[in-house]
């Protein structure tokens, strides 16, 4: 389902810049504290919901969060990183930046469309993909994780400046 690209898939392992030790989950916020990799089981529309659990950590705030999500505005794989802005009618985006009271929360969007003429956009989302769009998000999914890793060992703009280029015609 478009909802759940990548469902099951595994980052590349990567080396905390804090604590030095490896991991293979996505976010490290602190050496004394289990790796998180929260997993949003909330209604897609109330994604923001998820991040309720780590009102009380200290480094709890949208400038630590990256959300990933799908994009029927991008073509199918490709990515766009950004520091903020809108949801752009995302309803799962609007609900994250209703919890966090901010839109300047760094995002990672995967591209699933763009939506046929005459279809519904929702429809659309929860629709399968065919063997041929699977394998170009896998191939999206792939650079989505790599995008992450740089992300956490660099910085956020340095993969931006990787990952934020066009498909190629």
């Amino acid at each position: 389902m478009h909802n759940t690209p990548g469902e099951g898939r595994r980052l590349k392992k990567w080396t905390c810049p804090s604590c030095g030790r490896t991991r293979a989950t996505a976010f490290c916020p602190s050496c004394g504290e289990e790796p998180l990799r929260p997993r949003d089981l909330t209604v897609r529309d109330m994604s923001g919901q998820v991040l309720r659990q780590f009102r009380n950590k200290p480094w709890y705030g949208p400038e630590t969060t990256l959300v990933c999500y799908d994009d029927i505005d991008l073509p199918l794989g490709q990515l766009r990183l950004r520091f903020k802005g809108s949801a752009g009618g995302h309803r799962g985006m609007l609900s994250v930046i209703e919890h966090l009271g901010s839109d300047a929360v760094p995002r990672l969007r995967v591209g699933v469309g763009p939506v046929p003429p005459n279809d519904d956009a929702a429809e659309f989302v929860l629709a399968r993909f065919s063997p041929e769009e699977r394998k170009v998000l896998d191939d999206g999914m792939e650079k989505a994780g790599d995008a992450v890793a740089l992300s956490l060992e660099k910085d956020f703009e340095t993969a931006m400046n990787r990952y934020n280029s066009r498909a190629k015609a």
